[in-house]
Formats: structure tokens, sequence, C-alpha cells
């Protein structure tokens, strides 16, 4: 959810105010976020596939940090305020949804 708020929604952020190439770092970090995302999900298909009982330990890893990455985000959402622009970035509410959301599709993936 942090690596979702920062390498693409803050990449985006650093467009809008013309910083080209603070946007190109964090696009190039947000190609490595989405290879770790990739790894971490073959890992977690190979643990539950060796053994089922693995998921309800991801569950229970998931339903500890999540509430508090989610937290993390709706406080980091802020930084945003003011500076985003109404019409090509989302505002706060959407940022936080739209990070959510992208969290949501991941799990669901693993069908945790």
């Amino acid at each position: 959810m942090i690596d979702e708020l920062f390498m693409k929604h803050l990449s985006d952020l650093a467009i809008f105010q013309k910083d080209h190439l603070l946007s190109q770092v964090f696009y190039s970090l947000n190609e490595d976020c989405q290879w770790h995302r990739e790894w971490s999900r073959a890992l977690a298909l190979i643990a539950i596939e060796d053994n089922p009982r693995n998921r309800d330990v991801i569950g229970a890893w998931i339903d500890k940090w999540r509430p508090l990455a989610t937290q993390a985000i709706s406080d980091l959402a802020g930084l945003f305020s003011g500076a985003l622009p109404t019409t090509s970035v989302p505002a706060i509410a959407d940022l936080q949804s739209q990070v959510i959301a992208t969290l949501n599709e991941y799990l669901e993936a693993l069908q945790l």
C-alpha cells in the first residue's frame, strides 16, 4: 500500500509539478516494487500449494498488518493535500480508495 501511494501517485504528482526527474525516479522504483509484489505473490502461492494451512497463516498476517497500513495510508495521503490538482490527480479520498482497491485486487489474486 505504501509503495502504491508513493511510487505511483507521488510520481503522478511530480509530473503535475513538472518535476520530471523525481517522477522518473519513482517510476523506476515502482517497477522494482511491482517485481517484488509478483515475487511475493509467487512465494505465497507456492507456500499455500505446499501446505494449505499456510493460507490461514498468511491471512493472520494480513489481518494484523492491514489496519495499520490502512491508517498509515490515511495519514500519509494528507501530505498530498493542497498539492493535488482537481482535474488530473484524484482527490485525497479517491487516492486512498484507489490504493486500497489495488491491495484488494492483489489479495483477491492470491485468494486471500
